[in-house]
């Protein structure tokens, strides 16, 4: 890439990294309060919530060529998908998996 794409891509990082500390802070705040009222009416909404977070975070790092971050993305997505349909429920072990991610996530941007 020459410079002129280099400094845009920067400047395209750097708007994706502020995004992605609100999707990341959406995501986390949605996951303590699942575990502060598990079974509760707003689960369904909380679930969709952080779905559509992690779904978003995941375009906006394929969109930076952060691939990494896009993968891991991935990943929680697929556990949100499994929560959304009932095939799997939010489990202290699945909380410490996805807490995990996002650490990593963090670490990676």
């Amino acid at each position: 890439m020459n410079s002129k794409g280099d400094a845009f891509l920067e400047k395209l990082r750097a708007t994706f990294r502020v995004e992605a500390e609100e999707h990341l802070h959406l995501i986390a705040t949605g996951l303590l309060e699942l575990e502060k009222s598990p079974g509760s009416d707003n689960e369904r909404r909380i679930v969709e919530t952080v779905f559509r977070s992690a779904h978003s975070l995941k375009g906006a790092a394929r969109a930076v060529d952060f691939g990494d971050v896009e993968l891991l993305c991935q990943a929680l997505e697929d556990i949100f998908a499994a929560w959304k349909r009932f095939d799997a429920r939010p489990t202290r072990d699945a909380f410490d998996t996805v807490h995990r991610t996002l650490d990593a996530i963090t670490a990676a941007m």
